[in-house]
């Protein structure tokens, strides 16, 4: 019966017939693991077990067998693939008197989760530590390792794939509290190793480093920092970690400690940093020496040793267990009380009223928690205030009181278990420094009532000191406060550093380190951003772009020293200015100083020694640009978009059509060596960085506003169903290109905003245009305008300019247009009508100079054209 099942299971294990705390391999058996209490089979194979999923709600594999030291062993390392959806692993363990202890919290029964990954096709390792409180004492027999969609559901999900194969468990130790005599760690070159009953005592040998060595392994990729408590009753003033390489001898981590202290203090070592530590294979001779002043004697402490994944394990109290309450202590007035088992996660810090002075702050001696401060400048507090303060203060005290203050609501519900408040301090005071530091203290206040400490309780949910140099990074486009657009869902808060690698939009202030944005991608904010910000614009060949800087303040001494800018002669650098009453470039100079920041709104032009990134960094643009133009020379002005996001061509055209010669931008197209017109018929958006030109019918000022900014895909450096005909023309290594459409409401005259001139603020001496079909003034047109019928009547003037000698060939890509409508060229020099199309361009060898229109004309038409039909077209001049 099962009374007797259970006496006899138990007293094998206690006479050691079946193994302790395992391992178990799962080949071709399922060891002392079943699956119970669910419709999940668990089945074994020659290398594995599978864990069929089946439609079970709790889908798990369980034993009460499993006989495990927890003064030995704090860790399950477990392998399996996870053919499932589900994302969560979660580890139930029990001490408690029976097998049936599960369903009582506080009655040994605890559970840890780990996150998994889904739909894995290989396997994977999951360590799992077992000892965050007090339920992991004595033998272990009862474990369960169940499966869940995800933290925030109570089943598993079935999604037709089911299986999961679990592999091995293995169950080890990577912490040490030397509450008792064990063989994991042995004196090394040291007098002797002393176990008190709580902690353990080295006696250091004279003329050596001296030690202790453990043999355990840790796999060092896995476990990059090591945490050690200890009491240095030396005049010694170096902890140095030794450890074997995965090709033989040793490697070293030193850092510095007190010597001759007091009492215990903890230490952070990022093994990590040194690439022997960091890699795959496990590290079986590890020693913690200490050293420097050899010559003296003395002894050092050990009252803890750990092995961690990562130093957040070291920068977090969330309240979940007994260690992180034991770090604090309250004072002045106040005092500290446990969280409540039934309603865990939080510690009461209840403030008396009687002392504008209360404190809660990390203890000095017998701590746990220390945090980098170098790194980690970013304090978030979680907390319920069911207290009149509406101050929260940081106060660092590693040399004399420095405070951060942040403002919290006050008089929350007095509910520890309701909605914590986000406290968020970025510590920048000059004596939060050190790796090691744990000198710090809260103390709320009442900036209303002369700062006093009012009355009342405060339910500290977690204090998190974060890295807010390593950035938070976008996976999707999308708004700044949606988790969906962050990785790992975590949206940025105060201070932290950002890196976008989408279109982002915002409608909040947004106080920030930094933000970096990928090359092409767009930030836009209705409200003020802080903080630095660098854009990144990829240049993929060594030709001029057109540019302009996105942020205030990038200064171009600095600029031009962090870009690889091509040269040229006469001390010239890669990086010019468009003069229009000169109508030429001025060039910066080599070794030019003092040339002060870019101007919003303005253009360069660019040119680097090789392709690449190149950066603006600065402040955020948050203001409607007036960009000033003149009329010197030829009215050309070189301009820019200012703004980190996309701004519309068409808005910027109609917002300035009265002081624009026409509503026209011209851009720089670096395959072609050539500029390319944009007007309304095709509306585009203009990039971040990207440089144009317009044409100024005065002294006056050009008009760029917010409102015209969007979040759009990447225009820079690049059109609508309707007819058009592209015109191209090549000399075998140059190329020209000239464009006519057919809109709706257009003219065969001038129609501004439709029509376009080529760029004539530099030489043309290869180029192709067309003229108005009639009353066009005389315009060299880049981009011509026509109503979308009478096509057989509207015969268009095509303009040339080349040398004598040249070979041009013309082609035409046609697209929209009506069924069995052709395009012909016709050359008056030899009275011929080329066909235009996919298979035919017409190619000539030019006997004289080319510079204008009467040779070339463009026919539009459903009939065949030959010498014959000139008489038809004698209203051609």
């Amino acid at each position: 019966n099962g009374t007797w099942v259970t006496d006899v299971r138990d007293a094998l294990l206690s006479s050691g017939v079946w193994s302790s705390q395992g391992p178990w391999t799962f080949t071709n058996s399922n060891s002392i693991w079943e699956s119970t209490g669910t419709s999940a089979n668990l089945t074994a194979s020659s290398s594995y077990s599978i864990l069929d999923v089946n439609g079970a709600g709790n889908p798990q594999l369980r034993s009460y067998q499993a006989s495990i030291n927890s003064t030995t062993t704090n860790m399950a390392v477990i392998k399996l693939k996870n053919n499932t959806s589900n994302t969560i692993m979660r580890v139930f363990y029990n001490n408690g008197a029976s097998s049936s202890d599960y369903s009582v919290v506080g009655d040994g029964w605890k559970y840890t989760n780990v996150t998994i990954s889904a739909n894995d096709t290989e396997i994977k390792t999951y360590y799992v530590r077992l000892d965050s409180d007090a339920a992991w004492t004595g033998t272990i027999n009862n474990i369960t390792i169940q499966f869940r969609e995800n933290s925030s559901y109570d089943s598993a999900l079935d999604d037709g794939l089911g299986n999961i194969f679990i592999y091995d468990i293995t169950m080890t130790k990577y912490n040490w509290t030397f509450d008792a005599a064990h063989s994991d760690w042995t004196a090394n070159n040291a007098q002797g190793f002393t176990f008190n009953g709580t902690d353990a005592t080295l006696t250091l040998q004279t003329s050596n480093y001296s030690g202790i060595k453990t043999t355990a392994g840790i796999i060092g990729e896995d476990y990059p920092y090591l945490v050690v408590k200890l009491q240095n009753s030396s005049d010694r003033t170096k902890l140095r970690i030794k450890f074997d390489k995965d090709a033989g001898e040793y490697a070293y981590k030193s850092i510095d400690i007190s010597p001759n202290d007091s009492g215990f203090k903890t230490y952070l070592i990022n093994l990590g940093s040194n690439s022997n530590w960091s890699t795959a294979n496990s590290k079986d001779d590890i020693t913690i020496q200490i050293g420097v002043n050899n010559s003296n004697a003395g002894t050092v402490t050990f009252d803890n040793v750990e092995f961690i994944a990562s130093n957040k394990d070291v920068s977090q109290l969330n309240f979940e267990g007994d260690i992180d309450y034991q770090t604090l202590s309250a004072a002045n007035g106040s005092s500290l009380t446990d969280y409540d088992t039934a309603s865990d996660g939080y510690a009461t810090w209840t403030i008396a009223g009687t002392n504008d002075n209360a404190k809660l702050e990390m203890k000095t001696s017998g701590f746990y928690y220390t945090t980098d401060a170098e790194t980690n400048k970013l304090v978030t507090v979680e907390l319920i205030n069911a207290s009149a303060n509406d101050e929260l203060c940081f106060v660092s005290t590693a040399s004399g009181q420095q405070f951060s203050t942040a403002t919290m609501n006050a008089n929350d519900t007095d509910d520890p278990t309701g909605t914590a408040q986000s406290i968020i301090f970025n510590v920048t005071k000059d004596n939060w420094t050190g790796a090691t530091n744990n000198s710090w203290f809260l103390r709320a206040r009442n900036s209303s009532n002369s700062n006093a400490a009012e009355s009342g309780n405060i339910y500290i949910k977690s204090i998190t000191f974060s890295d807010n140099t390593t950035p938070i990074e976008t996976i999707a486009d999308g708004d700044w406060a949606t988790t969906a657009t962050w990785y790992g869902g975590v949206v940025p808060s105060y201070k932290q550093t950002v890196k976008i690698n989408h279109q982002v939009s915002s409608t909040s202030y947004l106080n920030m380190k930094s933000m970096t944005i990928a090359s092409g991608k767009a930030f836009m904010s209705t409200q003020n951003f802080t903080g630095d910000i660098t854009y990144n614009r990829t240049l993929s060949t060594t030709n001029w772009y057109l540019i302009s800087s996105p942020v205030v303040g990038q200064d171009i001494d600095a600029f031009v020293s962090a870009e690889a800018l091509a040269t040229g002669t006469e001390e010239n650098i890669g990086l010019s200015d468009y003069d229009n009453s000169s109508a030429s470039w001025t060039y910066y100079q080599s070794g030019a100083s003092g040339t002060g920041n870019f101007t919003s709104g303005d253009g360069r032009a660019i040119k680097l020694v090789s392709a690449g990134d190149i950066a603006f960094t600065g402040t955020f643009y948050n203001s409607d640009a007036a960009i000033g133009m003149t009329t010197d020379a030829n009215g050309f002005n070189l301009v820019g978009n200012p703004y980190l996001s996309f701004v519309s061509a068409a808005e910027i055209l109609n917002r300035n059509a009265g002081i624009l010669t026409e509503r026209t931008l011209w851009f720089w197209n670096q395959s072609t060596n050539s500029y390319d017109q944009k007007n309304l018929s095709t509306d585009i958006e203009i990039a971040p960085t990207q440089g144009f030109f317009v044409s100024s019918n005065g002294n006056n000022t050009l008009s760029i506003t917010e409102s015209m900014q969007s979040l759009s895909s990447d225009t820079f450096q690049r059109p609508a169903s309707r007819p058009e005909i592209e015109l191209t023309m090549t000399n075998g290594s140059d190329t020209r290109k000239a464009d006519i459409f057919y809109i709706e409401g257009t003219t065969t005259g001038w129609d501004n905003g439709y029509d376009s001139s080529i760029f004539e603020g530099v030489a043309n001496d290869f180029a192709i245009y067309t003229h108005a079909v009639e009353n066009g003034a005389g315009r060299n047109l880049g981009i011509q305008s026509l109503p979308p019928d009478n096509y057989e009547n509207m015969i268009i003037p095509v303009g040339i300019n080349a040398i004598s000698g040249t070979e041009i060939s013309i082609d035409a890509s046609i697209t929209n247009f009506p069924e069995g409508m052709n395009v012909y060229l016709e050359d008056k020099e030899d009275d011929s009508f080329t066909l235009l199309d996919g298979s035919a361009n017409f190619t000539t060898t030019l006997e004289s100079d080319l510079n204008g229109i009467g040779r070339f004309y463009l026919h539009t038409t459903a009939g065949s054209l030959g010498a014959d039909d000139l008489s038809m077209n004698n209203n051609i001049s």
